[in-house]
């Protein structure tokens, strides 16, 4: 009977599948006939026949934006069993993962980056002066990337960056930001004030007397 089934559906994102799964209180099964349907179960033209384990089935076959409503029957040698409540599933636009761990290495700025998710179109790649506000690039690419439009100076110019997917359904969350500062010279501004310590000799006190101005003058006038 139906009620001796718990039938779950999902959409399984990563796996991009219709992720069926039930629990049958009996033991009187060999096997089990599960339908599909794309009318609201109207008809029922796609059937599976599965092994009496597992209770679970992952339906590859779904596409975006597709209605899809199924229910489970036990079988064994005798015959088809009453099949379950009907349940359904929705695939939704498939928005792109976020891509992650990206770094940026000298040489210009060289960003490398992991993607999130295998169906992006292109990456988008946002740049920052202060790493608080963040401009678009004028770039869209499905490789890492280079910017040459950096510079060095005395004290430091530091970069920060960050990436998206993006596919026909829209962009995904940015990345985690990554930095870079380009120093003039390839070191590292002073860190503190010189060092001015040190004595001066002599003495600092006014003469004690008066100048010396004794002695004769000769001469006639």
């Amino acid at each position: 009977m139906s009620d001796d089934f718990i039938f779950i559906i999902e959409f399984n994102r990563p796996m991009f599948t219709a992720s069926i799964s039930w629990t049958y209180s009996l033991l009187d099964n060999t096997g089990f006939l599960l339908q599909r349907s794309t009318d609201s179960g109207s008809t029922w033209p796609t059937t599976y026949q599965l092994p009496a384990a597992p209770t679970d089935y992952f339906d590859t076959t779904v596409e975006v934006l597709g209605t899809y409503w199924y229910r489970v029957a036990a079988i064994n040698h005798y015959g088809i069993g009453t099949y379950s409540n009907t349940g359904s599933v929705f695939v939704p636009p498939l928005y792109p993962l976020g891509p992650y761990h990206l770094v940026v290495t000298s040489g210009s700025a060289i960003l490398t980056w992991q993607s999130g998710s295998s169906n992006q179109d292109y990456f988008a790649i946002q740049k920052s002066l202060d790493g608080d506000s963040y401009i678009d690039l004028d770039v869209s690419t499905v490789v890492n990337y280079t910017d040459v439009l950096v510079s060095a100076s005395v004290f430091g110019n530091t970069y920060w960056y960050q990436v998206a997917a993006v596919n026909a359904y829209g962009t995904s969350s940015f990345s985690n930001t990554a930095s870079i500062t380009f120093t003039q010279g390839g070191g590292s501004p002073p860190s503190g004030p010189p060092d001015i310590s040190g004595s001066i000799s002599g003495s600092t006190n006014p003469p004690g007397g008066t100048p010396d101005i004794s002695g004769s003058v000769s001469g006639s006038i």
